[in-house]
């Protein structure tokens, strides 16, 4: 009968090493009952469905108010209001999102999460907060369609029409928001919590601060649409509001930081530091190595690795 192998202290090491690098890729590409390993498995729960069926609806109906509202107006008077352009950007956003969801693996719906979420997140709240300062200063946006001063309209019609285009976006958002939360707190936990944990070991090496790079970088780069729209068109004209723009940058950068920066912090290892409510069979790693009893258990598993000790 053949011997039995022994294996010496450094050669366990080495392989449970070995392991451990195995079981990480293992649970980052196979994420359990949300795996798309395998892709019947991945809909055993309801957030998967739930994020599909929304990304569907909005795309129905964000196509629709976009394709609708080109009919309507021409080109030119469409990309002059800021509320087209945030439309048009959920139906972009909403319809990747719908793709990549469904796709295989997570990659793709992973960069659009870090790239993209946040600028949805902003402009949408923008669209939300601004209304408000315009009909402040200029209440004839609502008021002059209606048909008793000269518009086209009922009051009743142009106030629903108003929450539709202006209030509707950030309802759908929320809805999408709750549900994307799991995978928002996964995603810097595997990016940065590391990192964040070490800092103390060496404080004044930068590279420990991903997280605080990237909320920095988020909040430079969400509202980017916007200063596109800004620089684009003079808004006083074409709102015709009395409004300072000191006060209209006021708002936004409030808005940025209650909308990107805020809500980065409370979900990343800054304030999630200890991780308990992450979804364990979702995009986590498993960071913990295996014991020795998991290594011997392995070795006697898979003899194609087992080495011999030189006696």
């Amino acid at each position: 009968m053949a011997e039995d192998p022994i294996y010496t202290d450094d050669v366990k090491v080495g392989i449970r090493r070995r392991v451990g690098i195995k079981q990480k890729i293992r649970n980052y590409d196979c994420r359990s009952s949300l795996s798309r390993c395998e892709l019947p498995k991945r809909f055993r729960g309801l957030r998967i469905p739930l994020i599909v069926a929304i990304d569907f609806m909005w795309i129905l109906i964000a196509w629709g108010g976009v394709i609708g509202k080109l009919f309507n107006d021409s080109f030119v008077e469409f990309i002059k209001h800021y509320t087209n352009w945030n439309w048009a950007w959920n139906a972009i956003y909403y319809t990747v999102d719908f793709i990549v969801t469904l796709l295989p693996n997570r990659y793709s719906e992973f960069n659009l999460l870090m790239t993209y979420f946040w600028m949805l997140t902003c402009n949408n709240w923008f669209v939300f907060v601004l209304v408000f300062p315009m009909l402040l200063s200029n209440p004839g946006t609502i008021t002059d369609n209606f048909k008793s001063n000269g518009g086209d309209f009922d009051p009743g019609v142009v106030f629903v029409a108003d929450r539709i285009f202006h209030v509707l976006t950030i309802v759908v958002w929320f809805f999408y928001f709750m549900l994307r939360t799991p995978d928002l707190i996964a995603i810097y936990n595997i990016l940065f919590k590391d990192q964040w944990i070490s800092r103390h070991k060496s404080p004044w090496d930068l590279a420990h601060y991903g997280i605080i790079w990237y909320i920095i970088i988020s909040a430079f780069y969400g509202p980017m649409f916007f200063f596109t729209y800004y620089n684009a068109f003079d808004f006083q004209m074409v709102y015709q509001v009395s409004t300072p723009k000191w006060t209209g940058m006021v708002i936004v950068v409030c808005v940025t930081i209650l909308s990107i920066v805020f809500p980065i912090v409370f979900l990343s290892p800054i304030i999630q530091r200890k991780q308990e409510n992450i979804d364990t069979k979702s995009w986590v790693t498993n960071e913990q190595d295996p014991s020795m009893d998991d290594v011997d258990a392995y070795l006697a598993d898979h003899s194609e690795i087992k080495t011999k000790k030189n006696v």
